[in-house]
């Protein structure tokens, strides 16, 4: 699109997790087959899942926010909306992002150990797909409707690990190790 409607430079970028770069797998497998599914609009698949394995989303997740962090966003927001000094507003900023940086760690750590159950994993979202092949898990992933695990598959190839499914039916038999 930008090619033929702007004159401009266009650059394909990778995902920028892939930058966090070769990760150890937290904990051994406990399962065969470990299901992260979405539970949102982006579903690949509709109704009922007659999944291989457990099935989970990491949307489901406990409140990160402490006190502290609550009370720190609001007197960050006030400060912005109120035009604070500098002095005011960046050592609020700096927590705030010293927050935010903890958060995002623990939700990472989070990911991990839930891909890791599975000795193979079953998924329809990038971000699994992602860490999976980060980690060495191999799996499989199920499309949505506008294509983009499969495209973004198809653009970054050749892990060694992932296959692409289009039904469960076709992603059970890909996850059979006996089926290999």
């Amino acid at each position: 699109f930008a090619r033929q409607n702007f004159d401009c430079e266009t650059l394909l970028c990778p995902d920028m997790a892939l930058m966090l770069g070769a990760l150890p797998r937290p904990a051994a497998p406990d399962v065969n087959v470990f299901c992260l599914m979405r539970t949102d609009k982006e579903r690949a698949l509709s109704g009922e899942v007659d999944a291989p394995g457990p099935v989970e989303d990491w949307l489901t997740e406990p409140p990160m926010h402490t006190p502290a962090d609550r009370w720190r966003d609001r007197m960050h927001r006030k400060a912005v909306r109120y035009r604070a000094p500098r002095m005011v507003l960046r050592p609020l900023m700096a927590r705030k992002l010293a927050s935010m940086n903890r958060q995002a760690e623990a939700r990472l750590r989070r990911g991990l150990r839930m891909l890791s159950r599975g000795e193979r994993v079953l998924t329809d979202r990038l971000h699994a797909h992602i860490l999976c092949t980060m980690m060495g898990i191999p799996h499989v992933v199920l499309d949505n409707s506008y294509a983009k695990l499969g495209n973004f598959i198809t653009t970054w190839p050749a892990d060694g690990m992932t296959q692409l499914a289009d039904s469960v039916a076709t992603a059970r038999k890909m996850l059979d190790p006996s089926a290999g």
